[in-house]
């Protein structure tokens, strides 16, 4: 699908709302990686803002952005600090199970780029959308 349908269609039935961030892998970066402060989350304000940007195992400094991004498997650590520190699930074991049953595959790329959803010619070059809170960041 040309991306023109779909924020044609996304407008019409959301409004003047801020569009999703696609991301897709790629063996060359589309921008220069910058090294990330915590959470990568916090870095896609570049692409809400209407930048294209690109992350890599070394750029993504947070190990659980490393292991969601697909560019690492999970350090033994992890659930441990998902489940304590940061409270997202009750137990250690929840954390592995979970993570366990993503099932996540090797990243197919050494890059993974970010981009609002207007920035691309379609959505069959991209491997997801992000539909990102309005009150994030």
């Amino acid at each position: 699908m040309e991306t023109i349908f779909f924020t044609a269609n996304f407008k019409k039935a959301f409004g003047n709302i801020e569009l999703p961030i696609v991301f897709w892998y790629s063996s060359n970066p589309v921008s220069n990686p910058e090294k990330t402060r915590g959470c990568f989350i916090e870095s896609l304000k570049q692409a809400r803002e209407g930048e294209v940007m690109s992350l890599n195992a070394e750029s993504i400094t947070c190990p659980g952005g490393r292991v969601y991004t697909c560019f690492a498997d999970a350090p033994p650590f992890i659930p441990e600090f998902v489940s304590h520190k940061e409270r997202y699930k009750k137990t250690p074991e929840m954390v592995t199970e979970f993570i366990d049953g993503l099932h996540l595959p090797k990243a197919p790329g050494e890059y993974i780029n970010f981009a609002p959803v207007d920035k691309v010619k379609e959505l069959n070059q991209v491997e997801g959308l992000l539909f990102l809170p309005l009150l994030m960041f």
